[in-house]
């Protein structure tokens, strides 16, 4: 009943000139234009602290740049008129690829691609029935090194409800984090998974107040722990973010997630919405872990009046009841993006992101903290490391007239224990992504050039050719 109180709560705190719903930004699909809208949210006040962004809500910022920074207000006006129609396309692209290395290893936070991928056809778009209901249309096929056909959904989802209320039911991403490259606690470095969410697209009172919480059905795996044995079932994701802005240039948030074997113990409704707003009282049948919890501090500061600067990070907690040593784990990520170093739109971001003690172990689903075998959390986390620490710089620059080129380093140290042999390790690894790309009035050509090694060692290299609308 508490929990139902809350949601009626929410119901109630839409108002009667309450306006539609907003349908998403792409989301690790899209580089370019994904960096312009970073941009944007670094130059603006009370921004949003979680992903994929809502085109209403970068829309409704523009304003605040029009006149300082002409440019960017021109690029992203114009590419957000394709979302002002009652329906429409708002991706297609193809790409084109090649790799000489005879390891597969997943791309960074690319929902479950790899490096030895030969082809990616993604098609994205959208409808309104009314401006309260729409569907949204995100397919990514894409041709594997051994010419097998993966169709995914990704950003798929009927949204329904108003600005202060909106379900999305469907493959809608979640990033529950300011970072824009990688994070502890939630990414889309797997495979898309169904979900229903609710979230506001305006923010609520005059505090900026944002709200996302979501349950995800995860795919089958082996090895869930129940009533004495272990079962083949689907784990469930649950995850909740409260953001609010005290100041307009500062924004604060609170996260959890609970991955935790919904449908291997009879869980009803009353306890779903437990895992999202209070995982620590949820109950196992048996009296075991229900699963793993994590929560995360996040944080962002905007200035403009110096050099324009974007500082944000968050701050880690393994809340897992039954995992040995979860107290004293510690993670962390902490940015700054500079959108606008230069005159000419040059543009610098450096990431950092450390963890160490015991993360993404789960006592209940005998993989941990993944689905299909591919981290929910930090891409580079395995679980038998100690610590870790991961760095990413990136910047992007116009060349001259349409032509952008983008550079992308990232290294990582690993320390941990060898599973099998118990003796301990130190390794380091580094990726190179290098991408030139010529906007036409028709579309954007990109080349692109990836070179780097793994924790196992392994070295890649991929080369590729996209044109993207």
């Amino acid at each position: 009943m508490r929990k139902g109180t809350i949601l009626v709560g929410l119901l109630m705190a839409t108002q009667a000139s309450a306006t539609g719903i907003s349908p998403y930004l792409p989301f690790n699909t899209s580089p370019v234009i994904e960096k312009h809208v970073e941009n944007l949210i670094a130059l603006t006040s009370g921004t949003s602290l979680t992903k994929p962004y809502k085109a209403a809500d970068i829309h409704q910022r523009l304003v605040q740049i029009k006149q300082s920074h002409p440019r960017l207000y021109q690029q992203l006006s114009h590419y957000l008129g394709r979302y002002k129609k009652r329906s429409g396309v708002t991706l297609a692209s193809v790409e084109l690829s090649d790799s000489d290395s005879e390891v597969s290893s997943p791309l960074t936070n690319q929902f479950g691609q790899t490096t030895t991928d030969k082809a990616t056809f993604k098609l994205h778009g959208f409808h309104f029935f009314t401006p309260y209901v729409y569907v949204s249309q995100g397919a990514t096929q894409v041709i594997t090194s051994e010419d097998k056909v993966d169709t995914q959904q990704v950003n798929t989802h009927l949204g329904m409800g108003v600005d202060y209320l909106q379900l999305d039911v469907g493959y809608r991403p979640h990033w529950l984090s300011p970072m824009q490259y990688s994070n502890g606690i939630l990414t889309t470095h797997a495979s898309p998974s169904p979900s229903v969410t609710l979230s506001n697209s305006a923010p609520i009172s005059p505090l900026n107040i944002r709200y996302e919480l979501f349950q995800q059905r995860l795919n089958k795996t082996n090895g869930i722990a129940g009533q004495g044995n272990e079962v083949f079932k689907s784990p469930r994701l649950s995850g909740l973010h409260i953001g609010l802005s005290p100041l307009d240039s500062l924004s604060l948030g609170f996260n959890q997630i609970l991955q935790y074997a919904g449908d291997g113990y009879d869980y009803g409704f009353d306890d779903h919405l437990t895992s999202i707003f209070a995982p620590q009282q949820l109950e196992a049948p048996n009296g075991t872990s229900v699963g793993y919890h994590m929560t995360s501090i996040s944080g962002r500061w905007n200035q403009q009046q110096f050099i324009n600067t974007s500082l944000y990070g968050e701050v880690y907690r393994n809340e897992t009841q039954g995992a040995v040593n979860a107290s004293e784990a510690t993670g962390h990520s902490y940015g700054i993006h500079l959108p606008a170093l230069m005159d000419f739109g040059l543009t610098l971001t450096v990431e950092h992101t450390s963890l160490s003690g015991e993360w993404y172990g789960n006592p209940i689903v005998q993989n941990g903290y993944q689905d299909s075998g591919l981290n929910l959390g930090h891409y580079g986390w395995n679980a038998s490391l100690q610590e870790m620490e991961h760095w990413v710089i990136n910047t992007t620059a116009p060349i001259w007239n349409s032509h952008y080129l983008d550079i992308t380093a990232k290294t990582t140290d690993y320390s941990g224990t060898d599973a099998t042999t118990s003796t301990p390790f130190n390794n380091n690894v580094a990726e190179l992504n290098i991408g030139y790309s010529i906007a036409t009035k028709k579309g954007l050509w990109t080349l692109r050039f990836i070179a780097g090694d793994n924790a196992n060692e392994s070295e890649y290299q991929r080369i590729s050719l996209s044109y993207e609308w």
